[in-house]
């Protein structure tokens, strides 16, 4: 799975720092006509950039903040049903994966698709993690409660809050667990139902 997105995080830590998640709702994922195209990284949108004057806002506050991008997947929808909430757990348990090898010894190896290489290796409390989605994201934070909760292809991660913003409710999840607050659009039109 491909894990793109955004990173912002503190300039001089003084200790590990607590780490936030942040995944968009669903836009428009390219600038490519047609529905048989082929993509390549950077014809994607880039939606994760709009969450840019959050990250590094908290960054200054002391966050290591991962904004993932989850354009790869508004093409790709699972069913009409699921609207693609199970690969986008899936692609935030990935990012929690992938940050955690980004925080051991030796980081991640560098290959022409991995960017991040020693940069974080120490500097991620990962026993105080965060998550906040808006809309489409905001069912996937929720989701992603639910399947943190009984994964078995990985391991569980401490979720010390997460947040659903103007969230969409395909998979009808009731958060438990975890602290949740939730976000609610005042007709905002986007979602018909």
């Amino acid at each position: 799975m491909e894990i793109r997105g955004a990173l912002d995080y503190p300039s001089d830590p003084r200790e590990p720092s607590p780490v936030l998640v942040l995944v968009h709702g669903n836009h428009g994922s390219d600038d490519v006509a047609g529905s048989n195209a082929t993509l390549s990284c950077n014809q994607f949108k880039r939606n994760e950039a709009g969450y840019a004057y959050l990250g590094e806002n908290l960054a200054t506050w002391g966050y290591t903040v991962f904004s993932v991008s989850q354009d790869q997947l508004m093409m790709r929808q699972d069913s009409t049903s699921g609207k693609g909430m199970h690969q986008r757990r899936l692609l935030i348990a990935a990012t929690l994966d992938a940050l955690t090898a980004a925080n051991q010894p030796g980081g991640l190896p560098a290959d022409e698709h991995t960017t991040l290489g020693t940069t974080l290796v120490g500097k991620l409390d990962m026993t105080r993690i965060g998550l906040m989605g808006h809309s489409r994201g905001g069912d996937a934070v929720t989701s992603f409660i639910d399947y943190n909760r009984i994964r078995t292809d990985g391991p569980r991660y401490p979720l010390r809050g997460v947040i659903a913003l103007a969230p969409v409710d395909y998979e009808r999840k009731a958060p438990y667990g975890v602290p949740f607050m939730s976000v609610l659009p005042w007709c905002d039109g986007d979602v018909s139902n």
